[in-house]
């Protein structure tokens, strides 16, 4: 298998996961068409990535499933979904954003700041001034 077959795998699969976890995290139908729509389009993008081809890519080259850098990520994910739940996104959002940063190679202090401030903004826009919707 190839890196684009794993990962194409794994997209896909979140997608046919949220498709149906997603009834029983919802209040009603139409809240649950939204996740619904964003499953579907990562399943569709999941396929695509997995039937996409590389020329530079070796067919014979060991792939490792667990990359240090993958599992640094996934804790920091973790980590954060813990500490949405007690101390809220905001807070969460402001450490998760410049640790997967720093984590992918960003040394730029001053991107890393205006990147955090910028997104946190915009969520905050959107979700919570625009749609009335606060988040946990």
């Amino acid at each position: 298998m190839t890196r684009l077959q794993i990962s194409g795998g794994a997209i896909a699969l979140l997608g046919v996961l949220i498709f149906f976890i997603t009834p029983y995290q919802v209040n009603s139908i139409q809240s649950g068409a939204f996740p619904r729509i964003v499953s579907l389009c990562l399943i569709v993008f999941g396929v695509l990535v997995a039937l996409t081809t590389e020329k530079s890519e070796k067919t014979n080259d060991d792939i490792k499933l667990f990359n240090p850098l993958l599992l640094c990520y996934l804790v920091l994910v973790f980590g954060t979904t813990l500490m949405i739940r007690k101390y809220g996104f905001y807070p969460a959002i402001i450490i998760l954003l410049p640790s997967c940063l720093v984590l992918f190679g960003e040394r730029n202090y001053k991107t890393i700041t205006l990147f955090t401030i910028i997104t946190t903004g915009m969520i905050y826009l959107i979700i919570d001034v625009l749609l009335g919707s606060g988040l946990p």
